[in-house]
């Protein structure tokens, strides 16, 4: 017998939360994602989330599943390594501790309690918010097992990111209860306070590409337990085991996993088939070498005839640059760097410059180091640059920036004495003219984007040998481009598909509009003005769908990570065979 319980993905795109449980009481999780459309019901731009309440917050309003063992102790039990005879504040402890009393069990209650863990590992098929995001609540004590890439592309975004407890999904941070010390900068000593655990002053050398230490204040964040597996590895979880299978999507290390116990179950993730040229259907299924009795598949568009390829984007991109006289703006998802290839494509056709993002720099320099003949160096390509963005001062000064906003390194270390070997004592030998070549290689990277990259001002002087990576959250770019008309606005990412994304396409429309640039113009299903798009979806469109469900035969179907799970019921009837479509609920066991 195996059973499946899904807690997200269900009549909504994203949030996927599959719990698979073996014979013998093991239990794994198809990733650990954001339910960003129901998260988005309740929150906005100005309501954000009580960050060291979130896990509480969450279950109570059903964003995250109401699950004994398997999140952080110290956010369901903040109190249970502090001695109440410790505070001086004993009111304040005493009506905290009445919301922090909660009836879920940590994972170390759980372990303790059961002596063994709820949930054995996380499966996490790619690096997308809504399949990762609220893995930021799990113990740290839970494996997770992933692509290479995806391990990656993980840790890159911690490093780009904005930081916080809801984004500890790569990194995370230990905290504690402490009792706030007498000094100058407190009018409430000895009153209570939830900080990050202090460390000492750790000399650590993280990259093999630095050769000299980073001194921190702080001990760098603890790393969960991440395993990068390969493609066609076996992993052994109790009766069941678990295979990674290489697919297609808009990110790179997609995975799809086969589990074979009693039953043989395939997830799919997200998925395609008309994106890589090399990575096609029959790719997919030659993959999976045994007979599927259960398959999770994802249906995103299962509604959806269109059928555009990645060459067909890269030609339709290569005629539209070629029509512009001037500025060509051009919005992706910085992730997707089989787009990014497609965009440089087009543009090095034109005899034009990409002006990048410098998380996409960062990103393609992190995936060169680990796979140098398969991601090109962005330092070395001749038709690549990275924007230097005019932000806090204004004044382009190198106080302006930080970690990748400066360069390919994202910390600078601590000098508290000059014997340490970092980054700042490079710049002071470099300085002294007493650096050697491999410090002076280090101090180059931390602040290549300072040094070479390309400013507002350079853009405006010639714009026709220019395309620049832009999206609406950077629309305050425009003051200082120049005269902008005849400049045209390429829209490479999906189409709004809530009200919030409409509100802001119809913003991004204002902004255009005002500054006279171009743009492709079409109306949506409801009549709403939309930019029309040069894009080829993350997911299968529904010919995809059924040549998968036709090839494989599954004796069950289980849709996820769709708004349309009927139409499975529909694909199964065309394709003759004797398959049970299953339409699950949220938290309820079904058993195989």
């Amino acid at each position: 017998m195996v059973s499946v319980t899904l807690y997200g993905g269900l009549d909504e795109i994203g949030g996927n939360k599959i719990i698979v449980e073996g014979e013998d009481d093991h239990r794994i999780c198809f990733d650990f994602g954001r339910r960003m459309g129901y998260f988005n019901r309740f929150y906005d731009e100005f309501l954000q989330p009580r960050s060291k309440s979130g896990i509480r917050d969450f279950v109570k309003l059903g964003v995250l599943p109401s699950l004994d063992g398997i999140y952080r102790d110290f956010f369901l039990n903040i109190f249970s390594e502090f001695s109440m005879g410790e505070a001086l504040n004993q009111e304040v402890i005493e009506h905290a501790q009445d919301y922090w009393k909660s009836d879920i069990e940590s994972y170390e209650e759980y372990v303790e309690k059961h002596g063994k863990p709820f949930l054995d590992a996380v499966f996490v098929s790619h690096a997308h918010i809504d399949h990762i995001q609220d893995i930021s609540y799990l113990s740290p004590e839970i494996p997770i097992f992933c692509s290479e890439e995806t391990k990656l592309l993980v840790e890159v975004m911690t490093d780009v990111g904005k930081g916080g407890c809801e984004y500890e999904f790569y990194r995370y941070n230990e905290y504690e209860l402490s009792l706030k010390n007498d000094s100058f900068r407190t009018m409430f000593p000895g009153s209570p306070q939830i900080k990050k655990k202090k460390y000492d002053d750790t000399p650590i050398k993280e990259h093999d590409f630095l050769p000299i230490e980073l001194t921190y204040q702080k001990q760098r964040p603890m790393m969960r337990n991440y395993t990068a597996v390969e493609y066609g590895e076996k992993i052994n979880i109790g009766d069941m085991w678990v295979t990674p299978i290489e697919t297609d999507h808009s990110v790179p290390g997609s995975t799809a996993f086969m589990v074979e116990g009693e039953k043989n179950l395939l997830y799919t993730g997200d998925i395609r088939f008309h994106g890589d040229e090399e990575k096609t259907l029959e790719h997919f299924l030659n993959q999976v070498d045994k007979d599927i009795d259960i398959l999770i598949i994802e249906g995103t568009r299962v509604d959806s005839q269109r059928n555009v390829t990645e060459n067909d984007v890269e030609i339709e991109l290569a005629k539209k640059f070629n029509q512009v006289k001037k500025l060509i703006f051009v919005d992706f998802p910085w992730k997707d760097l089989k787009r990014f290839s497609t965009i440089l494509k087009a543009s090095e056709a034109n005899h034009r410059t990409l002006v990048v993002d410098p998380r996409l720099a960062y990103m393609l320099f992190r995936f060169h180091l680990e796979h140098p003949s398969v991601y090109p160096n962005p330092r070395e390509l001749e038709n690549v640059a990275v924007y230097k963005r005019r932000q806090a001062s204004m004044l382009y000064s190198e106080s302006d920036y930080k970690k990748i906003d400066a360069g390919y390194v994202d910390f600078w270390g601590r000098n508290r004495a000059k014997k340490d070997e970092n980054l700042i004592r490079v710049k002071e030998k470099i300085d002294e003219g007493s650096a050697n070549e491999d410090e002076i290689h280090a101090w180059e990277l931390a602040m290549d984007h300072i040094m070479n990259g390309i400013t507002a001002y350079e853009i405006r002087r010639s714009p026709e040998d220019y395309v620049l990576m832009i999206n609406f959250w950077r629309m305050n770019e425009l003051f200082d481009l120049g005269d902008l008309k005849g400049s045209h606005y390429v829209k490479c990412m999906c189409e709004p598909f809530n009200d919030e994304m409409q509100v802001d396409e119809n913003k991004l429309i204002n902004w255009l509009s005002h500054f006279d640039i171009g743009f492709d113009e079409t109306l949506d299903k409801d009549g709403n003005r939309m930019i029309e798009r040069s894009h080829v979806s993350g997911h299968a469109s529904r010919p995809e769908l059924k040549g998968m469900i036709k090839k494989l035969n599954p004796d069950h179907i289980i849709p996820v990570h769709t708004e349309n799970p009927d139409e499975f019921k529909n694909i199964a009837k065309e394709v003759d065979h004797d398959i049970e479509v299953m339409i699950p609920k949220k938290g309820v066991e079904y058993e195989f």
